[in-house]
């Protein structure tokens, strides 16, 4: 099983990397010592699972805000796929222009 550099050091090259980080820096803060169980691509979008520490209880307010954070996550990650691929799209039309 990864730990969470692991899962980082496998997404850094990604083009969602700057949602997962963000993510992972906001969840420290909220979850210090949280466990990344998978990131993952999901019907084109970002999937972010965690794990609480063991032993660690939290009340729903600690739990709404993770989910919200990571809901951040997954939605700025569709944001720069869609940049992304707009980028790829234009390259790909510039290709095929007749006399430049």
């Amino acid at each position: 099983m990864q730990n969470n550099e692991q899962w980082l050091d496998i997404m850094r090259d990604d083009v969602w990397w700057p949602a997962i980080e963000k993510c992972d820096r906001l969840l420290n803060h909220v979850i210090p010592g949280y466990k990344i169980l998978q990131i993952k691509e999901k019907f084109g979008g970002l999937r972010y699972y965690i794990e609480y520490p063991e032993g660690v209880v939290y009340d729903d307010a600690v739990a709404q805000i993770a989910g919200a954070i990571i809901d951040s996550a997954e939605r700025e990650a569709m944001s720069l796929s869609g940049y992304y691929a707009s980028i790829e799209y234009i390259k790909k039309e510039d290709m095929f222009k007749d006399g430049d």
